[in-house]
């Protein structure tokens, strides 16, 4: 089973366009799963930290 990806490339390419940089044109599609990885990471421990509050509510502060 594969996991849907959370990460939408295509703002990946419209950040980095906003940075104005002339020098990185492309992004391999390993940036997507790499990014998906660490925001799935930070969840998961936003949602202890936020259970270690004894809150059912996860908050931004919990990232």
């Amino acid at each position: 089973m594969t996991k849907e990806c959370i990460i939408i490339k295509s703002k990946i390419r419209e950040i980095v366009e906003a940075t104005g940089t002339k020098e990185v044109q492309n992004i391999s599609e390993d940036v997507a799963e790499a990014l998906d990885k660490k925001v799935r990471e930070m969840i998961k421990e936003g949602v202890k930290r936020a259970e270690n509050n004894h809150r059912k509510t996860l908050y931004g502060r919990d990232i």
